[in-house]
């Protein structure tokens, strides 16, 4: 039979009491320490595992607005984009009046996960690290997003649907990834859970 880690709540008392599997079903515990009745109530917080970042093999995309039938695969966590094919997520040179206003390093689009909501996070940067100079550099025509000019080194959460727009001139509508309910499930984890013991 194997046994259940032994785990203890702290009382008012100073003392602390051993949490069984049935306290957690009730929700509360009573202090058993002599000339303590206070009930201790036991509080579970659920959160998702951040390891669920290695196995996803989706992170959404970004369309193209300004033409239809043009959109770009978000790749991975941190994703540089512009025209240079060194970058994550090369951009076609889209000309305006025989202008390109995409630099070749243009913005960062960052995915985190948020443990507590269970959704992806994407942050924009304007401009992006130079691999070699390990420095960050600007693009030259800036970037937006919703219509707000980012300032340097300001990274601003993309919300989904959020319009990116390169130079002022290309946009892009972000297309965030939603983690399916049936993948997430797997992921879920209950803070101050009875969690078995795996020794015999």
């Amino acid at each position: 039979m194997k046994n259940f880690r032994k785990e203890y709540l702290p009382c008012i008392c100073g003392r602390k009491n051993l949490i069984k599997k049935e306290n957690f079903d009730v929700g509360y515990i009573d202090c058993t320490h002599s000339g303590c009745t206070h009930r201790n109530m036991i509080t579970k917080r659920m959160y998702y595992d951040s390891t669920i970042m290695a196995d996803l093999k989706d992170f959404g995309k970004l369309i193209y607005l300004n033409k239809s039938g043009i959109e770009y695969k978000i790749l991975k966590e941190n994703n540089i984009i512009g025209r240079s094919s060194h970058c994550d997520i090369t951009i076609e040179a889209f000309r305006h009046s025989e202008k390109c206003f995409i630099s070749n390093y243009h913005c960062t689009i960052s995915i985190s996960f948020d443990i507590w909501t269970g959704k992806l996070r994407y942050k924009l940067l304007d401009g992006a690290v130079d691999s070699a100079t390990l420095k960050h550099k600007n693009s030259l025509n800036g970037t937006l997003l919703n219509g707000y000019t980012l300032r340097e080194n300001e990274q601003i959460d993309i919300p989904h649907d959020g319009i990116v727009s390169m130079g002022g001139k290309d946009e892009f509508r972000l297309e965030s990834y939603e983690i399916p309910a049936e993948i997430l499930g797997t992921y879920q984890i209950i803070a101050g859970a009875f969690n078995p013991d795996l020794t015999q």
